[in-house]
């Protein structure tokens, strides 16, 4: 099973705790502004969900 993790980028991001943390770790495979974070989820779902 594919795993992915978007964190929200500092810039759109209101509190920026979770986000920087999950980066810092390295856990983030993705790094998205909050307007970009839907199209990531779409285009990673498979079609046949």
């Amino acid at each position: 099973m594919l795993r992915k993790l978007i964190a929200q980028d500092e810039q759109s991001s209101i509190v920026w705790g979770m986000p920087k943390v999950a980066i810092e770790i390295g856990a983030a495979t993705e790094i998205l502004p909050l307007e970009l974070i839907d199209q990531s989820i779409i285009a990673f779902t498979p079609k046949d969900f």
